[in-house]
């Protein structure tokens, strides 16, 4: 035992002191390939039994060293930066610079989510053609697709008369191929879509094509890339059956903008909505019109979901509903029959019933 008032450390007690941790990687010594995990097989190269344990690089060896390891970056000073490389530019669809804020900032990424057949595909080739169509102001456009060919996506764009110089397309689930399209952007301005990113399957993650690993392993590097470039990445995500993006809700906060395309298949109708933004307004919307050419903006959507209405039906009356900024007039129709319950059942469609029963509570004595 130690005397009293004497301290006694760990290394003079027989214990040796904690050593740092060394973090390790895996590299291929066939092709050079690099796995954060040991694999029986390289993925980059096909051979076997040759990923070896190396140090990781850029990692700092020693603690208090007061070094900076080659490769990591240094702060900068923001007053030094270029303001010209950072300056949003035109989408080519005046609503939709509106919607976002300023349009295409360099170095953003956006995600757009909604349900199938609902027509996100079709709005982002409508966008792909605009900025293809501006030429050099906006510089290379690649659409990257993970579900159609190169055939299909041709057919679709012929159908929408969206054929034109610039238009590039690229149909892969490597997730490879989709960096290094962004590295080619380099400093220059440009459009990279991929459609979608639970599409695409990295080596660098396990698990197939859209389970959590894959889209968290995939999404992280496509925005890291975008962010050194002045390219602009517009990610498209499944939803679930409860509505919500699929994969994990990292996705949703790596990304800088989020949009929802919602609308019924059945309907002619579509409302493109702001459920996140740096650069703008996050409670703005768009409505859209299914059209033989694709996606149309309504200009004046106020009365739009009004439709014709006769006057003289009693049960019906008209009144404005704010959805975000947007005022929308919007008819409402109480039908009423008898009931033989003991509690009469009242149903809500469009409307939340749980609101119903508040307000008829409220004035149930004047009604």
């Amino acid at each position: 035992m130690p005397k009293s008032g004497r301290i006694v450390s760990g290394a003079q007690n027989g214990h040796k002191a904690p050593m740092a941790k060394t973090r390790e990687e895996y590299r291929c010594t066939a092709c050079g390939a690099k796995s954060p995990r040991w694999t029986g097989q390289c993925a980059a190269c096909g051979e076997w039994n040759t990923m070896k344990a190396v140090a990781a690089e850029g990692g700092w060896s020693a603690r208090g060293t007061g070094k900076r390891p080659v490769g990591v970056a240094a702060p900068e000073a923001l007053e030094d930066l270029d303001a010209e490389a950072v300056r949003a530019r035109t989408t080519g669809i005046p609503a939709l610079d509106g919607l976002l804020g300023a349009g295409l900032v360099p170095g953003a990424a956006l995600l757009l989510g909604g349900e199938p057949g609902v027509g996100k595909s079709t709005l982002l080739l409508q966008l792909a053609a605009r900025q293809a169509a501006l030429g050099a102001a906006a510089g290379r456009t690649v659409y990257i697709s993970g579900e159609e060919s190169l055939t299909q996506i041709r057919g679709r764009a012929e159908r929408l008369g969206l054929l034109g110089a610039g238009l590039l397309a690229l149909a892969t689930n490597n997730a490879d191929e989709a960096l290094s399209v962004v590295a080619e952007m380099g400093a220059a301005p440009g459009l990279v879509i991929v459609d979608s990113v639970q599409t695409l399957a990295s080596p660098r993650a396990e698990g197939i094509p859209g389970s959590v690993s894959q889209v968290r392993t995939v999404s992280g590097e496509l925005v890291e890339a975008v962010k050194r470039s002045q390219a602009t990445l517009v990610l498209v995500g499944h939803v679930t059956k409860d509505g919500q993006i699929a994969g994990p809700k990292l996705l949703e906060h790596m990304v800088d903008t989020v949009l929802y395309l919602e609308g019924d298949r059945r309907d002619y109708s579509r409302v493109l909505r702001v459920l996140k933004n740096r650069f703008g307004p996050s409670d703005e919307l768009l409505v859209f019109t299914m059209e033989e050419q694709g996606l149309c903006v309504v200009d004046d959507p106020s009365t739009f979901f009004l439709g014709a209405r006769d006057a003289s039906l009693s049960g019906a009356s008209v009144t404005l509903a704010l959805d975000g900024r947007r005022p929308f007039a919007v008819e409402i129709q109480a039908l009423a029959t008898h009931s033989f319950l003991s509690i009469p059942r009242r149903a809500a469609l469009g409307f939340d019933a749980n609101r119903l029963h508040l307000i008829l509570a409220g004035t149930g004595k004047l009604l």
